[in-house]
């Protein structure tokens, strides 16, 4: 994905109250807005971007569903990742993941 593009598309076919939107920055770095989905798809969304990411990239993981609190941090730990940060604004969960595995 070229720096800035965006891409959305609506889950499952239903209404969610947001829209899944994943942007990838600079190399190295992408953002998973999962605000307004449900359990499972946050994490699913988070694991989907991890994979396209190089060894030591960053995610951020921006999510209002209170399970994504458990939910991002077991991913992380059972997936061989770093949890760098994990913060609380308002409703919304802001998480920053670093990817594990061996640099190239």
């Amino acid at each position: 994905m070229a720096s800035g593009e965006t891409t959305r598309r609506e889950t499952e076919g239903k209404e969610t109250g947001g829209e899944e939107a994943t942007a990838e920055g600079s190399a190295g770095e992408a953002t998973v807005d999962a605000i307004g989905l449900n359990c499972p798809m946050p994490v699913l969304l988070a694991r989907k971007a991890l994979a396209k990411l190089p060894a030591g990239g960053r995610l951020t993981v921006i999510a209002t569903d209170p399970l994504a609190g458990l939910d991002i941090p077991n991913l992380v730990r059972e997936d061989g990742h770093a949890l760098v940060s994990q913060r609380r604004e308002g409703d919304r969960f802001i998480f920053e993941v670093a990817k594990g595995g061996a640099q190239p």
